[in-house]
């Protein structure tokens, strides 16, 4: 049987497949096991069906068949895990490259629609998804289909858009050296914000505050305040994520011309869906002097189908095998 897998920075997701369908699913956290082999041990252990071939989708650059994860300190090769369980088929592949192959299987029902154009045509794509980091993947239309482009563009460099952006920039410069959207546009980038607006807003979070939140989810700790307890700054904080995430996405519309889209995962977006339409997203999406009006015929669309990841990997190494 086929088993998939999507590798995050805080959460492991695994899944064996009969064709394109998900038979079993296990779900782990990272910070249970000291390495991903182990991991792995236990998942094999657990399942029910004769694993005899693997998809890794891993958050990181992949590297002569191994992977040096980019915001989690595991390394994972290729021919340990044929040592480890005798398992001698293994392919791997970015992440962001697995999700991007996921796309082929979704439905409308999958897709939330951010954007008032709804109508996807044949060309390239772009996808960004915000979770434990963020990750960027290109999607090439070569005419016939697609071809998944994975990328670390993730880590390049935040470029302020107004005055309130400009304080954001020194304050990350001040606090870790260099700014980047990874920093930001992540579940970890939501506590970032979070603490810069306390700042901004001249109400900055005493040490104990900072400790209780982080004894808890921190992301999930702010969407809670936001959504549920309706608290100004949570709120705040999530609108200031979601428009800088719009001006992302607008640069990698920019740099591919997405004819067949752009698509937001991960699940800190997700977990955003509510305040979508009701932000400033499009208009930061589209705010790019001339290309305005190019900018505003492109789709963009959340998607909410968790699994995609792990559907793509499949894709990936039934075609690889």
């Amino acid at each position: 049987m086929l088993a998939a897998g999507d590798i995050g920075g805080t959460k492991t997701q695994l899944a064996i497949f009969d064709s394109s369908e998900i038979i079993y699913l296990k779900k782990y956290f990272n910070k249970d096991f000291s390495d991903f082999y182990s991991l792995f041990q236990a998942f094999l252990k657990d399942c029910p069906h004769k694993v005899t071939h693997v998809g890794l989708g891993i958050a990181g650059p992949i590297k002569n068949d191994q992977c040096q994860m980019s915001n989690l300190n595991w390394t994972i090769k290729k021919d340990h895990l044929i040592k480890e369980t005798c398992i001698e088929k293994f392919c791997f592949l970015n992440d962001l490259e697995a999700y991007a192959y996921g796309l082929q299987n979704l439905r409308e029902e999958d897709l939330f629609f951010i954007s008032e154009k709804t109508k996807r045509e044949e060309g390239h794509i772009g996808l960004v998804a915000s979770g434990t980091g963020l990750g960027v993947a290109q999607l090439f239309w070569d005419g016939k289909k697609h071809n998944p482009i994975p990328t670390e563009a993730g880590h390049g460099d935040f470029a302020p858009k107004n005055e309130k952006e400009v304080h954001l920039l020194t304050f990350l410069h001040k606090n870790y050296g260099r700014a980047f959207y990874d920093q930001i546009l992540s579940g970890d980038g939501l506590y970032r914000l979070y603490q810069f607006l306390n700042e901004y807003n001249h109400t900055p979070l005493s040490e104990d505050q900072k400790k209780n939140i982080e004894k808890q989810n921190a992301a999930q700790f702010i969407v809670e305040e936001a959504l549920n307890e309706k608290k100004e700054v949570a709120i705040e904080t999530l609108n200031f994520f979601i428009e800088i995430l719009g001006s992302k996405a607008g640069d990698l519309a920019l740099h591919i011309l997405p004819k067949g889209g752009i698509y937001l995962g991960g699940g800190v977006a997700r977990k955003l869906k509510p305040l979508f339409k009701q932000s400033q997203f499009t208009k930061y999406f589209t705010s790019k002097g001339k290309m305005t009006e190019l900018l505003s015929s492109i789709p963009v669309a959340l998607i909410l189908k968790e699994t995609t990841p792990l559907e793509g990997a499949a894709l990936f190494a039934n075609e690889y095998f």
